[in-house]
């Protein structure tokens, strides 16, 4: 299908709908935010009046077409068509939820067939438990937990990761979220304020793709520029080690961040002024996003080593390129040389022999002397046993050379393997490169109020990081963060329309390196910016929703358009979306322009 047709052919089907909001350096997706301080799968707690235990989840059938995988496929189309996978079909969940008179507890399970791994078919969602004391609540487990005022992924809701692993699955603002373990409280100190704490002992970051269609770009293109520059050094002498570079999966997972070295934490206070709803925070955390940079002086111990390994090659080069077959060819010439040198032995016995027998005839009788033909042989036969001492000298030095050749292609065997395992080991994270996670401290303020219907949110945040000289190529830099958007049902056409501008401003910008494989932020632009609007129309009863979400890039000049039309009736719904990446290919939302996609959904609610 043409991606034109497919585009100018949904937007003329489907009104405008939906969409979201970004965060610095990722993508910011979420049909549904939150107009509270705090979202979660369950409701509140119990109060008197007994336990409460209820029961539900939901289950969907899903297809899902990529048409340009028949575009840009290989082969008769049909059989393209045939190749095309529809997804897991089924997912759901399920959700258990109990309610005392002072606490509450929830848990949510996944369900997701995975045809590859059956043990990942069930996940942990979401589990915690809390307790009421008044004024004051305390909740603890592993929990989605929202910060700041924005629809969604505002700068200041920092409590969770984010899973951008697929994007063609960001429907849902809190599935788009990774649950953490914490522990959080809140206590209420008037009618209109409140003031919470979280704490997370350990990180997770962002979550990306690492194969597939949805793999990053920039991993893979500084992956294969680390590649790149390792084989740019390589001696032609060495052909094997290229093979062996492309081949090296460079494990970019970055460090474990299970210990207390990453635990996280902070304080919010909210309250209401007259129309105006305020919060203020503060929170130290850990960017999502690992830096990865070279090391200053990677190439020193590389280098060494592989001149090292290319001397040692010398030493074997002459009987094959790889250490196998030199081996295996300096031994064939050791058993060559062995046969040649056991044949002039057999051959030396021989005349030997004649010449022994001669003698002794001659002993026995001295006439013989006199006799002509007797004394030319005896003179042929020693004449022999020259011939064959000497070409038994010759085998027997030919025999030592061959030795002589095994040992030293063997010692250079060996010399060799130590020396690429030094290239190999000056090729380890130890010594290569460097990630890390970065800490940085946040210090925010939001504010909403409804001014002329127009429902007003803004929030405002400054990231300082320990980079605070700007050059530190392991550290992000630290960075100015705001958002501003509204929500209002426009009158007489009923259409409603959530618009959202997210911006952060990188601070000592002109302090970056120049190359980005020692400075993790060289080559960004000074500002990074996403206009996102969502706009959304009702009809028969509200049962049929026409839709349309966008999501823009300004400095990168590229969007993601997701046109969809959802018709739901009762607990069943039936909803129909695509897809559209546009713009710069270099973009990171426009680096997926061939992944456009339809995707059909029923699902039923309980």
């Amino acid at each position: 299908m043409n991606r034109k047709v497919f585009l100018l052919t949904a937007l003329l089907l489907i009104p405008l709908d939906s969409f979201i909001s970004a965060e610095e350096e990722d993508f910011g997706f979420g049909f549904a935010g939150s107009d509270t301080e705090e979202t979660g799968a369950a409701g509140g707690g119990g109060g008197p009046g007994g336990a409460a235990v209820k029961l539900g989840g939901a289950v969907s059938a899903e297809i899902q077409v990529f048409p340009g995988d028949i575009a840009e496929g290989e082969g008769e189309t049909a059989d393209r068509i045939k190749a095309l996978e529809l997804g897991n079909i089924f997912s759901g969940d399920l959700q258990f939820g109990a309610a005392g008179s002072n606490a509450d507890g929830f848990i949510k399970i996944k369900l997701t067939p995975n045809f590859q791994d059956p043990a990942k078919i069930l996940f942990l969602d979401e589990a915690y438990v809390r307790g009421f004391f008044g004024n004051f609540s305390i909740e603890g487990g592993l929990r989605k937990l929202t910060w700041g005022k924005a629809d969604s992924f505002g700068p200041l809701d920092v409590v969770n990761p984010l899973d951008y692993s697929d994007l063609s699955d960001m429907t849902d603002f809190l599935d788009i979220k990774i649950a953490r373990p914490l522990i959080h409280a809140s206590y209420n100190t008037g009618l209109f304020s409140k003031v919470e704490a979280v704490f997370v002992p350990w990180f997770a970051g962002t979550k990306f793709a690492s194969s597939g269609r949805w793999v990053p770009r920039e991993m893979t293109d500084k992956v294969g520029r680390v590649k790149d520059s390792t084989i740019a050094l390589a001696p032609s002498e060495l052909p094997e080690l290229k093979d062996a570079i492309e081949k090296t999966n460079l494990d970019l997972t970055g460090p474990d961040t299970l210990g207390l070295e990453y635990a996280q934490g902070g304080l919010r206070f909210t309250t209401t002024l007259g129309p105006v709803d305020f919060g203020v925070q503060y929170y130290s955390g850990i960017l999502n996003r690992p830096a990865f940079v070279l090391r200053k002086n990677w190439d020193t111990a590389y280098k060494a080593a592989l001149e090292d390994a290319g001397r040692a090659k010398a030493g074997f080069a002459a009987f094959g390129e790889d250490p196998q077959t030199a081996v295996t060819v300096a031994q064939g010439a050791v058993n060559q040389a062995q046969g040649g040198l056991n044949a002039s032995q057999a051959a030396l016995n021989q005349a030997q022999g004649v010449v022994v027998e001669k003698g002794a005839q001659l002993t026995a009788n001295p006439a013989l002397a006199a006799n002509p033909v007797f004394m030319a042989e005896l003179n042929a036969a020693q004449n022999a046993l020259n011939a064959a001492a000497s070409a038994y000298q010759g085998a027997l030095t030919n025999y030592g050379s061959a030795a002589t050749s095994y040992g030293t292609v063997l010692s250079s065997v060996q010399q060799y393997q130590t020396a690429m395992g030094s290239v190999t080991n000056s090729l380890s994270e130890d010594n290569l490169y460097e990630m890390a996670y970065n800490r940085y401290h946040q210090i925010g303020i939001d504010y909403a109020q409804v001014i002329l219907g127009f429902n007003m949110r803004a929030e405002l945040a400054v990231n300082i990081t320990n980079d605070l000289a700007g050059d530190d190529g392991l550290v992000y830099n630290p960075a100015l963060l705001w958002s501003l958007g509204f929500d209002r049902n426009i009158p007489v056409v009923g259409i409603n329309a959530n618009v959202q501008v997210n911006e952060s401003i990188r601070l000592f910008h002109n302090k970056i390196g120049d190359d980005p494989l020692f400075d993790i932020e060289a080559g960004k632009k000074l500002t990074s910016t996403r206009a996102t609007v969502k706009l959304s129309k009702l009809f028969f009863r509200d049962e049929l929703e026409l839709s349309v979400a966008a999501i823009w890039g300004i400095e990168d000049g590229d969007c993601y358009i997701i046109p969809a039309v959802a018709w739901t009736r009762g607990d069943m719904a039936l909803k129909v979306l695509g897809g559209i990446f546009l713009g710069n290919e270099e973009g990171e939302l426009g680096q997926y322009r061939d992944n456009y996609f339809v995707k059909t959904v029923l699902s039923y609610s309980f």
